[in-house]
């Protein structure tokens, strides 16, 4: 910058100076004539807009707290334009952290509703910018989410806008996904379905993205009972992939599903995804045997479906926990009994199959042993199985080679 226009940026600053004192100071009942005062309060209007236009293109820190000044003034109008010019500066780092101390401060202590809701729009604007308005303002958030809050009520449109800031921030920036996560916890029983929806995806996808989220995700999730619940599990499953920690949670979860959940979609969601989760936790873990357990019983669905997706769970966690198979196969045998879907009968022995050829012949002779026992006599009970009275499918070959 040249001396030139260094010494006419002091002159700004200088004139802002003098008619931001003169805005703080003058009223009608000191200058005693109301039409005089009227002009006055115009005048020094106008210098102040022309001041923001200045400091909105030469930023700086002294002009800056000039602005700063004008969310004390008495005049709406000068209030209105301070809010506005600081949330533009507010996008510029060097000034961020000033500005949005100063857009919270009036968002909390303005007496005009009106204004106390536009500096709160400029700093939803700028939460995916500044970790310190997501800190600052996480329960006015939970509010405008829940439609409480006394600026936004039932809002959907700033809901929307306020989750889609929150996305962006909790994605970006690990330091604040976890605080995000416990925001939108708060706010899971919105009335809004669309609402429920994207937060429940916002929060796995957050959860998907930084480890230091994840185990606040998967509770969180776990928790949704009503008609998304369905999408919450896949959520959980997800976590649950990526990260061992949530590992625990999400198997309490997904078997407190498949218990008490009525929707079949649901419960095909979480049988297949119990046993993936559970297949990756290692082998004589409790939530192991837990899961198993739940799954054998889950052979018992009226769902079609649930019960093919229960036998590719226990199929996941058989193959990979030798001090199960046992009790696997004893339950498979035992659906096999009752099962009068032949095509779910070849899906159980194929299952079975795999969780044979899975065992090393070299190292695990004993659990091979009883494979071999069990699929035998599997075999013998399904051969003695009656054809369904009403099978609409192709014909396909009932027990395939193992």
């Amino acid at each position: 910058m040249t001396l030139e226009n260094q010494t006419e940026d002091v002159l700004a600053i200088e004139a802002i100076r003098e008619a931001m004192n003169m805005l703080m100071h003058e009223t009608s009942a000191d200058i005693g004539d109301e039409e005089k005062a009227k002009q006055v309060r115009e005048t020094l209007t106008d210098a102040f807009f022309r001041a923001t236009r200045y400091v909105s293109r030469n930023k700086t820190q002294a002009g800056l707290d000039q602005i700063i000044r004008g969310l004390d003034a008495k005049e709406p109008e000068i209030r209105s334009m301070a809010i506005h010019t600081i949330g533009g500066i507010a996008y510029n780092e060097v000034y961020r952290k000033t500005a949005v101390t100063a857009l919270i401060k009036t968002m909390k202590t303005d007496k005009e509703i009106n204004l106390r809701r536009e500096a709160l729009d400029n700093l939803i604007s700028l939460g995916a910018e500044h970790d310190l308005v997501i800190l600052e303002l996480g329960d006015t958030f939970v509010e405008i989410l829940r439609g409480e809050h006394e600026t936004y009520d039932e809002d959907n449109d700033k809901q929307h806008e306020l989750l889609e800031m929150l996305y962006e921030a909790g994605i970006a920036r690990a330091s604040i996904a976890k605080t995000i996560v416990n925001i939108l916890a708060q706010t899971l029983n919105n009335k809004d379905s669309h609402i429920r929806s994207r937060t429940i995806d916002i929060i796995g996808s957050i959860g998907a993205n930084h480890e230091n989220s994840a185990l606040s995700a998967a509770k969180a999730l776990a928790k949704v009972k009503d008609n998304k619940s369905a999408a919450a599990t896949i959520n959980i499953i997800k976590i649950a992939g990526l990260y061992q920690e949530s590992e625990e949670v999400a198997a309490h979860a997904l078997k407190e599903t498949l218990e008490n959940n009525d929707s079949i979609r649901t419960r095909v969601e979480a049988a297949y995804g119990l046993g993936i989760v559970c297949a990756k936790i290692p082998d004589g873990d409790p939530i192991v045997t837990l899961a198993s357990d739940t799954l054998i019983k889950v052979l018992d669905d009226e769902s079609y479906d649930v019960r093919t997706q229960a036998i590719y769970g226990l199929g996941a966690i058989g193959r990979g926990h030798q001090s199960m198979i046992t009790a696997i196969t004893n339950g498979l045998k035992q659906r096999l009994k009752n099962e009068p879907d032949k095509y779910i009968v070849e899906k159980l022995t194929g299952t079975l199959g795999t969780i044979k050829k899975s065992q090393p012949n070299n190292t695990q002779p004993p659990v091979n042993k009883i494979l071999r026992t069990q699929l035998d006599k599997i075999r013998e009970q399904a051969s003695k199985i009656p054809e369904p009275v009403k099978i609409h499918r192709p014909e396909k070959v009932l027990f395939p080679s193992l």
